[in-house]
């Protein structure tokens, strides 16, 4: 009896519906589960009929029920729709086994769970395990990714180009590059796991760089994270070294750089012991020598800069670079200071313009580089500044002169042809050529001399020249032939050129009756794409149709 109070103690506690019917499908046994669905209790439900309880709302619960199925003998599992006393319905899924005495079938045994209950922690089941699925490949995925990144940190730390190290809180070396053994002498062996980084350090620089060490690790510490300090390798050489150093987040480690200054340091320390003699040798150089502070004030500057700036040496100390240029140069000069203070690395040959308080500009070559105190910090610029003004303005004459006629200064043949060139691949059409050629330039050079036809030649150019827009192009090809290049024009404004080009030389001849000008003309218009070529020799061909009929005695026309 006690065993069977403990029995149905425990069906009571299961949230299942658990039910006992014989043949005749009178409930035997009901736990207490069946009150939450049918709205009855326990002791009413015993010993009626198992349809009375878990009603049917169509009324077929006798004839679908499968238990009524005497033959019925296996386990089986079927949906049944039920309907409380407070008229709920309920979706039961039950699970129907007999049970026997005397190997003769006696009832049934009833598990039932509310369907929508049931799917509803399937759902959960579910949606849980694509979560732990989904956790589970990003989990995969991040391991991966640590991976590659412990892989790809590694590689960077043991073959960048400067001394890496991994400093624990006691100062211990737990890692160390290739570099490292450069700078020291001591292999990795010797140096991880086995040596304090101050065991490295000068003596005379031990002592602050442990207090710094000490200091980072503090919450609120102040140490800086870079400095410079020396250092002391295998064969007890004195070495200096730039360091930069931070902490590793959430850690008492500390990642450290360090690169080898020796030589630069070695040239600072050569260039203050020479200080005087530097100095010398400065007020004698040709160029411009200046040092300015961060700020750009000059804080020393030798005797050229009277040649060069314009300025007695006095009124540039203290002097600021930015009162001597105009907006766009100063902004040079800043951005190069600014590059220079931001990577340490000096900047040479820099073109610059001046403006000399006469008011003429001078075109400056110009070097500079960083000037630093003991601790390595910048505190101001140096360099030289060449006045390469003569050397500017031959480079502009030559310039010019490649692309311009000397005598008349319109555009020569090769810069014609250029021009030919560029505007076949234009977009410039209509575009019409005129041609030109001076009438009996040879009988002004041969009865007046070639300085009276050199003249002539200029009245032409003139001429011409004044003739045209500023868009137009204007050249001298040969002795005494000129052609004009009008972009964007058509034929008939290429004759209303002609005709101004023939106006201004009826003004010139008025005014010099003594040498007269004559200039035979002809144009043509390529209304479309065409080749350039073929376009000037429709316009030569015209202009010496002009050249004969004039010298067949007939009047000019403009063809």
């Amino acid at each position: 009896m006690q065993r069977w109070d403990l029995a149905s103690n425990i069906l009571d506690c299961i949230n299942e519906i658990i039910y006992v019917s014989d043949l005749e499908h009178n409930l035997l046994y009901v736990n207490s589960a069946v009150e939450q669905v049918t709205g009855w209790t326990v002791r009413e439900a015993l010993h009626k009929k198992c349809h009375h309880i878990f009603q049917n709302p169509f009324g077929k619960c006798t004839s679908d029920c499968p238990v009524y199925n005497k033959n019925t003998r296996g386990y089986y599992r079927f949906e049944k729709t039920v309907i409380s006393n407070s008229g709920k319905t309920y979706q039961l899924q039950v699970s129907a086994s007999p049970f026997f005495e005397n190997r003769q079938m006696v009832g049934f045994i009833m598990v039932a769970q509310d369907v929508a209950r049931l799917r509803y922690c399937q759902s959960i089941s579910t949606k849980t395990r694509r979560q732990l699925q989904e956790e589970l490949r990003r989990s995969e995925q991040l391991e991966e990714y640590l991976r590659r990144s412990e892989a790809t940190y590694s590689a960077m730390f043991q073959y960048t180009g400067t001394a890496m190290l991994l400093v624990d809180k006691d100062k211990t070396v737990s890692m160390a590059n290739r570099e490292m053994e450069n700078i020291t002498g001591y292999s990795r062996a010797d140096i991880v796991g086995k040596r304090k980084w101050d065991q490295f350090v000068h003596p005379d620089d031990r002592e602050w760089m442990i207090g710094y060490h000490m200091e980072r690790r503090k919450k609120d510490g102040q140490a800086p994270g870079r400095c410079e300090f020396r250092l002391i390798d295998a064969r007890g050489r004195v070495r200096d070294i730039f360091y930069t150093v931070g902490m590793i987040p959430g850690t008492s480690r500390s990642v450290v750089s360090m690169l080898d200054i020796t030589e630069r340091k070695q040239m600072e320390r050569a260039l203050r012991e020479s200080e005087e003699k530097y100095r010398e040798l400065l007020e004698n150089i040709e160029d411009v020598f200046y040092e300015v502070d961060l700020r750009g004030n000059f804080k020393f500057i030798n005797d050229s800069v009277t040649r060069v700036f314009g300025f007695a040496r006095k009124q540039l100390d203290g002097f600021n670079y930015r009162e001597f240029t105009d907006p766009e140069n100063a902004q040079k000069i800043y951005n190069i200071y600014n590059k220079i203070f931001s990577t340490g690395v000096p900047e040479r040959g820099v073109a610059l313009t001046i403006i000399r308080p006469d008011g003429e500009k001078r075109h400056l070559e110009v070097s500079a580089s960083p000037t630093r105190n003991r601790d390595g910090n910048i505190i101001g610029f140096r360099g030289t500044a060449r006045d390469i003004t003569d050397r500017v303005r031959a480079e502009d004459r030559l310039r010019y002169l490649s692309m311009h006629d000397a005598l008349t200064g319109l555009y020569n043949r090769a810069y014609f042809e250029e021009e030919m060139q560029r505007l076949e691949k234009g977009r410039h059409f209509p575009i019409s050529i005129i041609c030109g050629d001076v009438d009996g330039l040879k009988t002004v050079n041969d009865t007046m001399g070639h300085k009276k036809g050199d003249e002539l030649l200029v009245a032409a150019a003139t001429s011409i020249k004044s003739s045209t827009r500023a868009s137009d192009m204007a050249a001298r090809v040969g002795g005494d032939e000129f052609v004009v290049i009008l972009p964007d024009t058509g034929g008939e404004m290429a004759q209303k050129v002609a005709r101004r080009i023939q106006d201004n030389m009826d003004d010139y001849n008025q005014k010099h009756p003594e040498l007269l000008l004559s200039i035979s003309l002809g144009w043509a218009t390529a209304e479309s794409v065409t080749g350039m070529v073929d376009l000037f020799k429709q316009a030569d061909n015209k202009m010496y149709a002009e050249k004969i009929r004039k010298n067949m005695g007939r009047a000019p026309c403009l063809v």
